[in-house]
C-alpha cells in the first residue's frame, strides 16, 4: 500500500471550506496503483449504487487528487453478520469530486451555525441511536424518553 489510514486535514493534503472549515478525517488505504479504498462493517453489503453515490469517498479522491479527470475508488464492505467481505469499484470523475466538495462546503456553514446555537438535529437511523450506545438515552426525546 502506499498510504494506510492516512490523515486528511492533519497532514497534507487538507481540505478547507469557503467558511474556514478544516474537513478532517481518515482514508483508509491508497493502494500502489493509486486506488483509494474505504473499509466499511455493516450488516448489509453495500450495493454498486450505494458506491457509485457515495459522497465519503469522492471527497477522499478531491482530497487526494482533486485534478485528476477521475479517480479510481473501492468501498470495501465487511459483513458484521458472517465476515463475508464485498469489494465495489468505482470511479469518481473530477465533476463528482467537485459536486461532493460544493455539497460539503454549503453543507459546513449550516453545521457551524448550528453548533454555535446550540442546536443539535438528531440522527435517529443508526445502531448508535439505541440504549446500548447513546449516553443520552433516558432523557432524548427521541430515545426513552418519548
Amino acid at each position: 500500500p502506499m498510504l494506510v489510514e492516512y490523515a486528511i486535514g492533519a497532514d497534507q493534503p487538507s481540505i478547507m471550506f469557503s467558511n474556514g472549515v478544516t474537513l478532517l478525517g481518515y482514508v483508509d488505504l491508497v493502494d500502489a496503483n493509486g486506488v483509494i479504498s474505504d473499509f466499511k462493517v455493516s450488516a448489509r453489503p453495500k450495493t454498486q449504487a450505494d458506491v457509485d453515490q457515495d459522497l465519503q469517498l469522492a471527497l477522499y479522491a478531491y482530497a487526494i487528487n482533486k485534478n485528476a479527470p477521475a479517480v479510481n475508488t473501492q468501498l470495501v464492505s465487511v459483513s458484521n453478520k458472517d465476515g463475508d467481505v464485498r469489494k465495489v469499484d468505482t470511479w469518481k470523475t473530477n465533476a463528482d469530486m467537485r459536486r461532493a466538495y460544493n455539497t460539503l462546503d454549503a453543507l459546513s456553514s449550516q453545521i457551524v451555525l448550528a453548533n454555535v446555537e446550540g442546536v443539535f438535529v438528531p440522527n435517529v437511523e443508526g445502531w448508535w441511536c439505541s440504549n446500548a450506545y447513546c449516553d443520552y438515552w433516558d432523557t432524548c426525546e427521541y430515545g426513552g424518553n418519548r
